[in-house]
């Protein structure tokens, strides 16, 4: 619906030695008593004025309330949010281990078939060269020209006895072409995980022994300062 508020007029004069000049004849509104209003729209306008001649100007408040009401309503714009779900931190985690893990799995499978293919003498030798990488792991490898005779000899005192029994299983495997069967590899296997054990125990106390005699030296250069 259009009102009588919203006419407007745009004439223009005609002056002798200037021209044509557009001016403003449309009464302003500020008054609320615009002569383009109809009849009942100048009464409710004169009210208006009556009251508001009454209590004065208009006070702050009323101007803060006008002008909200002719300003265009602001859709306030909501800041983005980042929000990390867990599964956007796991799925990352899960798509570098699961591969790794697969490829791990998969060599472990191909050397257990490996080795239960092999004879039951290549199995008991496999277990006698696992003995000796162990050992190793205590920093008692052996020589390149040492047999493994001298090699017992030289760390029974580093290692039990009981620990060193398979090199004599071993020499004898090398050299006199000995068949062994499942009892006597399955016996291997368990002197194997026994030494295994060891190893991991002797290496534990070592560091637990290393870091001792360690703070030992700290603290007798800190009582020479």
């Amino acid at each position: 619906e259009i009102s009588s508020s919203c006419a407007h007029a745009w004439p223009e004069a005609y002056l002798d030695g200037i021209g044509w000049i557009g001016f403003e004849p449309t009464p302003g509104y500020e008054s609320g008593l615009s002569g383009w209003y109809t009849s009942a729209e100048r009464e409710g306008a004169a009210k208006k004025e009556d009251e508001r001649g009454s209590r004065g100007t208009m006070t702050a408040e009323e101007r803060r309330a006008a002008q909200q009401e002719a300003a265009p309503e602001e859709e306030e714009e909501e800041e983005p949010r980042f929000k990390l779900r867990w599964y956007q931190a796991v799925i990352p985690l899960l798509a570098g281990a699961v591969p790794s893990l697969l490829i791990f799995a998969a060599d472990a499978a191909r050397r257990r078939r490996q080795y239960l293919a092999m004879s039951e003498r290549d199995k008991s030798l496999f277990q006698c060269r696992r003995g000796l990488k162990l050992l190793k792991r205590l920093h008692i490898p052996r020589s390149e020209d040492e047999t493994l005779e001298e090699y017992a000899r030289r760390i029974e005192k580093q290692v039990p006895a009981e620990r060193l029994g398979f090199l004599k299983t071993y020499e004898e495997l090398l050299y006199s072409r000995k068949q062994t069967g499942e009892k006597e590899r399955l016996a291997l296997e368990e002197e194997m995980e026994r030494l295994r054990l060891y190893v991991r125990e002797a290496r534990r106390h070592g560091t637990e022994a290393e870091n001792g005699e360690q703070g030992e030296e700290d603290k007798g250069e800190e009582g020479t300062r």
